[in-house]
């Protein structure tokens, strides 16, 4: 079971592709759906899931905002649980950034280019962790970014 919010020549495209899967459902998945989607117990763990992702995406602003590090730009996510850092400013390819940032604070991310050309510069880091985590996280990065 999936959404997608998306132009309509991609709807049209992704359609095409997932026609099977979505059509040909095994009926225990149908189930599983089902009972994912109904059950008070699924519906409160996913309210909580909802809510801890809402107070880590505020607490990453916040730090933005404690820290006010130039070279790191903070785009707040619309809808994801994944932050895309900006650290265009250090004039260094996103592989190579994430590969010193992990190698020199321990934080593991993902590199920009790896959705693209544009993501060149961009880090993603997720909040799909616990608060200390994101938190540690975050001051890793920008302490990192500060002395380069």
């Amino acid at each position: 079971m999936a959404f997608l919010a998306a132009p309509a020549h991609i709807i049209e495209n992704a359609l095409k592709a997932g026609q099977n899967s979505i059509t040909c459902v095994a009926p225990f998945i149908q189930k599983a759906a089902a009972f994912a989607l109904t059950d008070p117990a699924m519906q409160e763990f996913t309210e909580e899931m909802r809510a801890g992702y809402a107070r880590r995406r505020e607490l990453v602003i916040r730090l933005s905002h404690e820290l006010e590090c130039e070279k790191v730009k903070v785009v707040p996510p619309q809808g994801a649980f994944y932050f895309f850092l900006d650290l265009r400013a250090l004039k260094m390819s996103s592989v190579e950034m994430c590969e010193k940032i992990l190698d020199e604070v321990g934080v593991g991310l993902v590199p920009g280019s790896a959705f693209g050309e544009e993501g060149e510069g961009f880090i993603r880091m997720t909040i799909a962790a616990s608060d200390e985590d994101v938190e540690a996280g975050f001051r890793k990065i920008v302490e990192w970014a500060e002395r380069q």
